[in-house]
């Protein structure tokens, strides 16, 4: 489902693509911000299987509202072949640099948020568990925020400028801001600019794939491309955290996480120069 919610704001909007799209996807980082709050609260009061009968019936009745919400829009009148493999496409260098972008991107995004409690619990020594949730929550309600001016500027300066720009701060804020990070106040400076950054590649990759490619396979693109993001998805929080237990170094996870990124940034300017070789990339 949520490949079609990605793609669906580039399919109805046109001159703010990526601002609408920014605010559709900003909703999912409201649910996170409140889902991490609220899962705190119900394992201190409930436990953990009746917070898991919980979760599992709020996101059941959400999930189903949602398919009757969702509306795609008209198909064009004249209907073409269902053509279920692109070949085109795979030989297209540009398809398989955002590929690897969204690849590596995810390696980058999701540690921060899985691994953000226990480092600042490390870090701030007697902290009560909901100040230690807290810049989890801070992470995803500003990512809300970012995902919406991010795609009012990428309007106006171009979503693949503002693609890469997003990527190589949230890299560097991981690099420089969460290695330095030794304190509670730092720590939430920090969980507020890697959130306003480091999800935006979500946000983006449908107003991006519509200004590369149009929209008349929008749906299927947004959906392949985020297929990419399924070896991050299961690997990424797991292999950051094996990287901190064998060495029993923060620098080493946070490098690992803020290096994917790095990469991936590299990844999408690749595709932003090869697509538009006249204008500066930033």
């Amino acid at each position: 489902m949520f490949p079609m919610v990605v793609s669906y704001p580039s399919m109805w909007f046109k001159r703010k693509r990526a601002l609408t799209s920014g605010i559709v996807i900003a909703f999912a980082a409201v649910g996170g911000g409140v889902a991490s709050l609220l899962t705190r609260a119900m394992l201190t009061n409930i436990g953990l299987r009746n917070t898991l009968l919980m979760y599992f019936a709020i996101n059941t009745t959400l999930l189903s509202a949602a398919c009757f919400l969702v509306k795609s829009r008209g198909p064009s009148k004249r209907v073409t072949e269902i053509e279920w493999i692109d070949r085109a496409l795979l030989k297209d260098p540009v398809f398989w640099s955002l590929a690897f972008g969204m690849l590596f991107a995810v390696y980058g995004y999701l540690p921060p948020i899985y691994l953000m409690t226990i480092f600042t619990v490390d870090k701030c020594l007697n902290i009560s568990p909901q100040l230690s949730v807290a810049p989890t929550s801070v992470m995803n309600f500003s990512s809300a925020i970012g995902r919406a001016l991010i795609g009012l500027i990428a309007d106006r300066i171009g979503v693949s400028n503002v693609f890469f720009a997003s990527l190589t701060i949230a890299a560097l804020s991981q690099l420089v801001l969460w290695n330095l990070a030794e304190g509670y106040a730092m720590i939430v400076v920090f969980s507020v600019i890697v959130g306003a950054s480091s999800g935006n590649f979500i946000s983006l990759l449908a107003p991006m794939i519509a200004e590369i490619y149009g929209t008349q396979k929008l749906a299927t693109l947004s959906g392949l491309l985020i297929f990419f993001n399924l070896p991050g998805n299961f690997s990424a929080a797991p292999l950051a955290s094996a990287i901190l237990s064998a060495t029993g170094s923060w620098h080493a996870a946070i490098s690992f996480s803020g290096g994917a990124q790095i990469i991936s940034a590299a990844c999408f300017l690749y595709a932003r120069l090869k697509c538009k070789p006249r204008t500066p990339a930033i």
